[in-house]
């Protein structure tokens, strides 16, 4: 109870947070006609074709079409292949594809985050006796929940369980 009321004086009480203005990004290099044209004939590479093609072939194996798949693998304003690229069908996130853009435009291709899991306990017979620990690194991608670090079907998943507690420190996430 102390906690909650705790926590509505730190509500009223504390300042509100400086809110950062949006970042504006340029986006018309997208709408240049040489790019909109490359699109309409692709250059065939023959090695992002192979990719291409054991990829479908994989997902067809998990029983996933490639009539439901569209790839597209592009190169400044060569396209080196596609598949379907051309036709609208529901992509799984378009958030997905915004922050991706917006990551890339703050941070390059090249930036790599860090997250560091430990342990303070041995691993028996595939249950590690003590406690998960995760250090985050800024990359979100990385699982905070019990759920998603293989704490509720760990062995379907190929995780040793744990008999300890998941300890979670450092940024997960960043703002863009």
């Amino acid at each position: 109870m102390l906690e909650l009321l705790g926590g509505l004086f730190s509500l009223l009480f504390q300042p509100s947070p400086k809110l950062q203005p949006l970042q504006a990004t340029n986006w018309s290099p997208w709408l240049d006609p040489v790019w909109v044209k490359s699109a309409v004939a692709p250059s065939p590479d023959p090695v992002a074709q192979l990719a291409l093609q054991q990829h479908l072939a994989a997902l067809a194996s998990m029983g996933l079409p490639s009539s439901n798949q569209a790839m597209w693998m592009q190169t400044g304003h060569q396209v080196l292949v596609a598949h379907q690229g051309e036709i609208p069908l529901p992509a799984a996130s378009l958030t997905k594809v915004a922050t991706t853009l917006a990551a890339l435009v703050k941070w390059g291709h090249a930036h790599q985050f860090e997250t560091v899991f430990s342990t303070n306990a041995p691993i028996q017979d595939g249950v590690l006796q003590g406690d998960l620990i995760v250090q985050g690194g800024g990359r979100s991608a990385v699982c905070v929940g019990r759920s998603d670090c293989g704490g509720q079907h760990p062995q379907s998943s190929g995780h040793p369980t744990n008999q300890g507690e998941l300890g979670r420190h450092g940024q997960f996430c960043h703002e863009l």
